[in-house]
């Protein structure tokens, strides 16, 4: 490419009058349709406190930093049974009608949420929760166990997996740090029967390492204020522990971990988990915690630092293990050669460090998964092997770093695939709408983001394929430059993808020159660039077998759970996070394809949480990311001005 980078085309943009003083809730009504008349009507709206505004499938709910009184039960009244678009737009009228098209249609139905961190996604998904399960609720009789209604529990349920699932961001004080497909369950008289959860690419670096003014997950520092706190052998301060104190940030504003402790146990039981099985997963936490602390000395790498020796033997009595065989085995690393021979060699000090931060992953990772399946087993109970379903996806929206690593690759990935069910859902409703109108319209021109995902996904040397085939390679495999060197190779004609370095015109976010082990892709939402580090270890995520032994001889019940005896066929072993997740998101997309899909785009009004106030350019860049603008490409390829006759 040439050394000056190339702007995007600058268009005239014809001035159109609001065409009343609280602007249009539904932007199809606009005359002429471009950037910068959504963005002065949705500001209009924001300004008056109308916070939801439809774009065609779409809804774009303006986070107000503020609470407002349109939640409550008459809410809940005013919507149910009302046709859409007949009230304002809301996050009420999105959970009504998907509601009413499944009981008209017999068709699954399906809300995709997202945004950034902080938009509010997670407060979207749990008001569409309560608004189905109280419209349920009218229709059903509460569990004569408990007097809760299916609906109840599964909204009860949220503290759990907030607790274990959300931790605080420099963008959020509850930032979801995992993905969540809730679909509930409903009857032949349509009222919830059940419900399933399936969690997507938890964060698991977060629980060994937190970035300044960050913290760990909650349930780290609900524990320390837990009345049975000697028990889980921890000092009660979170200031003194490794894992919660690196990052300088403690606590939360208007954030009290003793009443929300209680409420995570609460919740723990409304989702029919014993007290025995609340004290075991609460053990877990504790001995991670207590992992955390563990130090090496740089002196003799084979020995423990002796001022830790008494914290390794109480995170070896919360998991029930011995204290000798897993002291051994931090300072050591077995590989198991062809034929079953094992060779032993020492751990330096840091790789002894990184693999005590490797089980401290592993363990939460498990531990969060467990939980999940122990929820879908108290509210999956629905009989009918494939019921009908409203299901509701929140998942982290598109991201750009200030280095872009293996987990935004991730999740940039799942957000492709779900913009091109989006362009699909847009593509048809426009076809329709010409279809109708009888008007000629060439097909070929809109915008088409599937050569991105073949990038990404396609077998044999999609990225994403291609890492999983050099995670087969054993010590050979290549890393950073070198993998990237070979990425380049493969994609180098790529329109997608751009080589990166120094002798060329990228440059980070920080204006720095892009190195070696750089690349680009364009994806829909602009250019992102990612830097290779650790991509192998990050997708083999393997524990070390020698401490995956000790771990799966435990005497709890629980860590045995987690730690089955290990699976000695080769697909197991070939199965990385890659593998799992591309399996996991296929699955999704073409469940979202067989269902009725609407669309929820959170959008977080400024970086500084403050009620009233619209940071434009920041809302313009989150409408771009959240496929907004795409959709808008869509309309563009075709007619955007529309004018009633």
């Amino acid at each position: 490419p040439s050394r000056k980078q190339k702007e995007a085309p600058r268009r005239l943009l014809q001035r159109v009058p609001v065409t009343s003083n609280t602007g249009v809730g539904n932007m199809d009504d606009l005359a002429a349709l471009h950037e910068a008349s959504i963005l002065s009507n949705i500001e209009l709206r924001f300004r008056m406190d109308r916070i939801y505004t439809n774009s065609g499938p779409i809804l774009i709910a303006m986070n107000p930093f503020k609470w407002l009184p349109i939640y409550g039960e008459e809410v809940i009244k005013q919507y149910h049974n009302r046709p859409y678009g007949s009230l304002e737009p809301h996050c009420f009228m999105e959970a009504e009608d998907a509601y009413q098209n499944l009981v008209k249609t017999r068709l699954n139905q399906a809300v995709v949420i997202c945004g950034e961190s902080g938009a509010g996604k997670t407060e979207t998904t749990k008001l569409m929760l309560q608004y189905l399960s109280v419209i349920s609720k009218r229709y059903e009789g509460g569990d004569a166990a408990s007097g809760m209604s299916m609906g109840e529990k599964i909204v009860e349920s949220n503290p759990l997996m907030e607790a274990f699932g959300n931790a605080k961001t420099l963008r959020n004080n509850n930032s979801s740090r995992f993905g969540k497909f809730t679909s509930l369950h409903y009857t032949q008289k349509h009222t919830i029967s059940g419900c399933h959860i399936t969690n997507l690419l938890l964060e698991k670096s977060r629980v060994v390492t937190t970035a300044e003014g960050e913290r760990n997950y909650h349930i780290f520092y609900q524990i320390q204020t837990a009345k049975n706190i000697a028990s889980f052998k921890i000092s009660g301060d979170p200031n003194t522990e490794t894992y919660t104190n690196q990052s300088g940030c403690t606590e939360v504003v208007d954030m009290d971990d003793a009443e929300e402790y209680d409420l995570t146990v609460a919740s723990m039981k409304a989702v029919d988990i014993s007290d025995a099985e609340i004290q075991a997963v609460m053990s877990i936490v504790a001995s991670i915690i207590n992992i955390g602390n563990l130090r090496f000395t740089s002196s003799d790498p084979t020995q423990l630092d002796g001022s830790t020796s008494g914290i390794l033997a109480n995170a070896c009595s919360l998991l029930g293990v011995p204290v000798a065989a897993m002291q051994q085995a931090l300072v050591t690393r077995v590989r198991e050669l062809p034929g079953g021979e094992k060779v032993t060699t020492n751990n330096s000090q840091a790789e002894s460090i990184s693999l005590r931060d490797a089980v401290s992953k592993s363990v939460y990772s498990k531990l969060f998964d467990w939980i999940v399946v122990r929820i879908n087993k108290t509210l999956d109970v629905d009989p009918a092997s494939n019921p009908q379903f409203i299901g509701i996806l929140d998942i982290f929206g598109f991201e750009d770093m200030k280095v872009n690593g293996f987990e935004q690759l991730f999740i940039n990935t799942t957000n492709e695939m779900l913009q091109k069910v989006f362009n699909d859902i847009i593509f048809k409703k426009e076809e329709e709408e010409y279809t109708r109108e009888q008007i000629e319209w060439d097909k070929t021109v809109f915008p088409d983001n599937d050569p991105c995902i073949k990038l990404l996904t396609k077998k044999p040397i999609g990225l994403l394929p291609y890492l999983d085939s050099e995670c087969q390679r054993g010590m050979a495999a290549s890393e950073g430059a070198d993998l990237v060197r070979k990425f380049n190779k493969s994609h180098n004609n790529d329109q997608f993808y751009e080589v990166c370095g120094p002798s060329t015109v990228w440059r980070r976010k920080d204006n720095t020159r892009t190195q070696a082990e750089d690349f680009l892709i364009h994806h829909y939402a602009g250019p992102i660039i990612y830097t290779v580090s650790e991509f192998i270890d990050k997708n083999r995520d393997a524990l070390f077998s020698h401490v995956y032994d000790i771990l799966a001889e435990s005497s709890v019940p629980l860590i045995q759970d987690l730690y089955p005896p290990r699976e000695d066929d080769v697909a197991a072993s070939k199965m990385t996070v890659g593998n799992r997740f591309l399996g996991q998101l296929n699955q999704l997309v073409k469940m979202l394809r067989e269902s009725e899909s609407r669309f929820v785009r959170c959008i977080k009004t400024n970086n500084t949480y403050a009620p009233a106030v619209v940071d434009k350019m920041s809302v313009l860049r989150q409408l771009v990311c959240s496929g907004v603008m795409a959709a808008l490409e869509v309309r563009r390829a075709g007619f955007p001005s529309r004018m009633p006759y």
